[in-house]
């Protein structure tokens, strides 16, 4: 199986107006020339689905791609990604990612989590 999952930049809402247009702003997410974030698995097996374990891949974010580890916790149901959402977690450096305003107010790393399911396509081929 491969991951593909991509935020629309333009679709972050914060609590206060002020922030959101920061972070939307060339300095931050750069919405006008990045419209999307995406994160692309490496391929691995649907038993990791139930199991857990490592999910590498690379995150694109204001158009650089760098290599990223989530870490995919153990399924809650029977038909992981069908019946149930599989949750990954990750953290990722800002800097990496040409961000490198206000590190004495924001935090250079961040933590990104994922919830992930099955597209039609991948559940008949998985679970005929």
């Amino acid at each position: 199986a491969r991951v593909d999952a991509r935020i629309d930049t333009n679709a972050v809402s914060m609590r206060r107006n002020g922030v959101e247009g920061w972070v939307k702003s060339e300095e931050f997410f750069d919405v006008e020339n990045f419209p999307e974030i995406r994160f692309q698995s490496d391929s691995f097996p649907l038993s990791r689905l139930d199991t857990g374990g490592d999910l590498p891949g690379s995150l694109t974010l204001r158009g650089i791609r760098r290599p990223v580890l989530f870490a995919l916790k153990p399924a809650t149901c029977g038909r992981p990604a069908l019946d149930c959402a599989v949750e990954a977690n990750g953290t990722v450096r800002r800097s990496e990612f040409g961000m490198r305003t206000r590190r004495a107010t924001l935090s250079d790393k961040v933590d990104l989590s994922l919830s992930i399911r099955m597209s039609d396509d991948t559940a008949r081929s998985a679970h005929p």
